[in-house]
Order: C-alpha cells, then sequence, then structure tokens
C-alpha cells in the first residue's frame, strides 16, 4: 500500500512540475496528456488504501497498524516535540512523526481530489468557488512536496528504517531502541516477526 500510494504521488508531482517547464511539457507530448496523467494519478490515489483494507480486511496486523495509526499516545507527542531525539519513550510500532504524516497524507488526498473535482466543473459550479479551489489546490501541493521532502529525507538518514520497507524486516535491536511497546506486544503474542 505504501508503495504504490508513493508511486502515484510521485507521478502526480512529476505530471505537474513537468507542465511548469515548456522542455519537459513539450517531451512528454504536451499540457494535455501530462494533464490527463496528473488527473487520473490523483484520482487512484486512494485505490492502493481501499484495495488493502478490502484483501486484507481479516488481517489482524492491518488492524493493528490501523489503531496504532489512529491513537496518539503522550509519548508519541514527545516524540514530536524532540524531532524523534529522545530515545527513552516507550513507542508501538509508528511513532509521533509517522503517525502525523499518515494522517497528513490522508487528509490531504481527500483534500486535494475534492478541490480537483471542483476545477475541473467549468460549468456546474461559479467562478469563485473554482478560484477557492485552486487556491486550496496549490497550498497542499506545497505542504505535501514539503512533507514528502521530510519524509524521504528523514528515510534516507535512518537507513534502518529504509531498509525494513524494502525487506519487511527489521533487527531486534533496532525495535528495542526505538519501538519498545511493539516489541513487548509481539512478545506477549509469542509471534516471531523479526
Amino acid at each position: 500500500m505504501h508503495w504504490s500510494t508513493a508511486f502515484l504521488m510521485l507521478i502526480c508531482i512529476g505530471s505537474i512540475v513537468a507542465m511548469q517547464i515548456p522542455s519537459l511539457m513539450v517531451f512528454f507530448g504536451g499540457r494535455t496528456p501530462l494533464r490527463i496523467v496528473h488527473i487520473f494519478s490523483g484520482l487512484l490515489l486512494p485505490f492502493p488504501l481501499i484495495y488493502g483494507f478490502v484483501k486484507y480486511k481479516n488481517s489482524k496486523f492491518l488492524k493493528s497498524d490501523l489503531r496504532d495509526l489512529g491513537h496518539f499516545s503522550t509519548d508519541d507527542f514527545k516524540w514530536l516535540k524532540s524531532w524523534g531525539k529522545d530515545f527513552e519513550l516507550r513507542l508501538n510500532k509508528f511513532n509521533g512523526g509517522q503517525k502525523a504524516n499518515y494522517a497528513f497524507m490522508c487528509g490531504s488526498i481527500v483534500i486535494m481530489i475534492m478541490t480537483g473535482i471542483v476545477m475541473q466543473s467549468y460549468t456546474l459550479l461559479p467562478l469563485s468557488f473554482r478560484i477557492g479551489a485552486t487556491f486550496t489546490h496549490k497550498l497542499f501541493a506545497i505542504l505535501i512536496v514539503i512533507v514528502l521532502a521530510g519524509h524521504i529525507g528523514y528515510a534516507v538518514f535512518n537507513y534502518p528504517s529504509l531498509k525494513s520497507m524494502v525487506t519487511l524486516r527489521i533487527s531486534r535491536d533496532w525495535a528495542n531502541a526505538h519501538c519498545k511497546d511493539w516489541v513487548d506486544s509481539v512478545d506477549n503474542e509469542n509471534k516471531d516477526i523479526f
């Protein structure tokens, strides 16, 4: 779900950037094909998550992950306040930054789709609606790029986390240092996922 959403998000960003640079726009066939790619990749953004919900609806791991992502503990707020420098915190599988990123991206995808639909409603809605939607769409696009840059930067400088996203494995030592509550809950269930 993560990688397919990331791929679609990069297509959205890449297509709009290409539309702003004339030489790139010509290389990709002009404004119209890029606009179509941008619109369809944007509309497809929620589908990896929907697919994951449908395919893995009975997965206790998905339910556990979603429960964890949707709940901010006191230590998650402390993690955000310390910018991840407080290693004494007892975190679950996801830290406060990952939870904030997830919430922001889910909300942003909804806002971007809604404002995009309003922007394309030339004959149905008044001009003032389309102007407001365009402003909101551009504002959130800038915020998304900033958050994604931080997300990717954090992943690059936190090699074990990046490696775990590719291999789907993390060392017990790293997990003990960064998400002790998760390790304890897994140990309590007698599951060997390391």
